[in-house]
């Protein structure tokens, strides 16, 4: 007899699916932050992002890319105005451009770029019930909106916490004193969170188009491709480093390509990871229109679906097209979505 279950095949099924029906926490403590004092610091950061920095009041946060002059990525980050600084979150190594990037620029601006991601601990908590679940913990997480931040009590230390929803579902990262780590664990845990390993976060980021700069888009990706524009670029703010053809692009109407989600039809987990793959728009193959950046299987409660991210030319992305994904085996029939 067989008794293999679906958690044997997936093992982090019960992770992934904590974070579309409950909660689920991951330690993204690799994550890198740039923190930005001095008085000068929200008008210098606001002439190198593409969005609204300048009027960022304490306690709101927003998206933004990092651009060179061509209105090219250098760095996706999210910006959280606390008091007295600017938290810079990114994925890790994304100081080792935006520091000597921005510090360039400064000349008798006063602000200083301190590099912080080895200074504490980050934590980031998904799902539907994450409100519910830290308001058992601290009343006040409770009602924290979408693109607020504050600092709240947990196990009698302060951590700040920032309201972000990268999966769809409710965010929040919270950020701690790395002495602290250990109790802000077992808070979550007692409050009904489980942790969660790299293989869920990544199928999580990968279902709710959650993108990584250098993984799903690079420095050669015009900010507009990535497809975040609403959430990530002003069209009203003054002048910064590559508005030129950014706001160009805008006056066009589009770019060539634009990062997409793709799901197989007919998903076979038994194929594996179809990261890198190409993708052409008829099954003869003769007419290359893009490549799958990331990819996951997720192990979601009806069927597995085979779904990734796709930088596609864009007449090949709109919602329902069929496209086909280039495998050593054959062809694969995909839809946008």
């Amino acid at each position: 007899m067989n008794h293999a279950t679906e958690s044997d095949a997936c093992p982090w099924r019960e992770e992934f699916l904590a974070g579309l029906n409950s909660a689920v926490y991951f330690d993204v403590s690799s994550r890198d932050e740039l923190t930005l004092t001095g008085r000068d610091r929200h008008a210098f950061l606001h002439g190198f992002c593409t969005n609204e920095i300048k009027n960022l009041p304490v306690g709101n946060s927003c998206e933004a890319f990092a651009t060179n002059i061509k209105g090219k990525v250098l760095a996706h980050v999210f910006v959280f105005a606390e008091t007295g600084r600017l938290i810079l979150d990114s994925v890790p190594g994304a100081n080792e451009v935006l520091v000597p990037h921005l510090d360039r620029y400064l000349i008798t601006e006063d602000v200083q770029l301190l590099p912080t991601t080895q200074q504490r601990r980050l934590f980031f908590l998904t799902g539907p019930e994450v409100l519910r679940m830290l308001g058992r913990i601290t009343p006040t997480a409770e009602t924290l909106a979408p693109g607020t931040s504050r600092a709240i009590s947990m196990d009698n230390q302060t951590v700040h916490a920032r309201r972000v929803d990268w999966m769809k579902e409710q965010g929040i990262l919270l950020s701690t004193e790395i002495r602290g780590a250990e109790g802000i664990v077992q808070c979550l845990q007692s409050a009904g969170a489980i942790p969660g390993s790299p293989p869920a976060w990544h199928a999580l980021r990968i279902r709710a188009r959650f993108p990584l700069f250098g993984t799903d888009f690079t420095e050669e990706t015009l900010a507009q491709e990535v497809d975040r524009t609403a959430d990530a670029i002003s069209f009203r703010k003054g002048c910064y480093l590559g508005q030129e053809p950014i706001a160009r692009i805008d006056a066009l109407g589009h770019v060539n390509r634009l990062l997409r989600s793709v799901e197989l039809r007919n998903p076979d987990p038994a194929m594996g990871d179809f990261t890198g793959a190409e993708i052409v728009s008829t099954p003869d193959g003769q007419k290359e229109i893009g490549t799958v950046t990331s990819f996951a299987w997720l192990p979601e409660e009806a069927k597995p679906r085979g779904v990734g991210l796709a930088m596609l030319r864009r007449e090949f992305s709109a919602t329902g097209q069929t496209v086909y994904l280039r495998l050593p085996s054959g062809y694969r029939e995909a839809n946008v979505f």
